[in-house]
């Protein structure tokens, strides 16, 4: 992709990063609800993710690997939604994993290559892990700051355009989901 290209996408980028919650809410308060519940859980796992199970109990649901049967809950589920930004500008991912990914790029260096490099098609999660990891500029405060409400904006956009995967998750009705730390 070429620079300008590259600088162009990421300034819509910008655009939705930050919307005001309650657009989510008012839109679908039952799933935000839940999307909120089950990112705080996963931030404050303990779980051992080497040695997670996929298991389901009377409390709880423990998930890990996007192939195993809990596994659409994961940030590494292929899960493609789209976010069109305020002046009509689609971006689209291919997992949950890209969001929060990219939103570190655009908050630290948004016009590094390695961040124009985060929405190349076909890349593996794992690789997507990589390049966040790569941005130059990062700072744990900031992100800190920002973590919660972005991977809670990647899962609304996840389970709210995919009929099946909102059902899904609806169906775990109140039970903990538990997984691999998401922030």
């Amino acid at each position: 992709m070429v620079r300008y290209q590259r600088s162009l996408l990421i300034k819509h980028t910008t655009s939705y990063l930050n919307p005001t919650p309650s657009i989510f809410v008012a839109s679908n308060p039952t799933i935000f609800g839940k999307i909120q519940t089950f990112v705080r859980m996963a931030a404050s796992s303990s779980a051992n993710n080497t040695q997670m199970l996929q298991i389901d109990t009377d409390n709880g649901i423990y998930f890990w690997k996007p192939e195993q049967r809990f596994g659409y809950l994961g940030q590494w589920f292929e899960s493609p939604f789209t976010v069109i930004s305020e002046d009509g500008t689609r971006i689209d991912y291919e997992n949950c994993e890209h969001f929060p990914v990219m939103a570190v790029g655009v908050l630290f260096a948004p016009d590094s290559d390695t961040t124009g490099d985060i929405l190349a098609k076909g890349l593996h999660p794992g690789e997507i892990k990589a390049l966040g990891r790569a941005i130059p500029n990062f700072d744990e405060e900031t992100w800190e700051n920002n973590r919660y409400k972005i991977v809670v904006q990647g899962n609304y956009y996840k389970f709210t355009q995919n009929e099946k995967l909102k059902a899904m998750l609806l169906e775990t009705g109140n039970k903990e989901l538990v997984g691999p730390r998401l922030l």
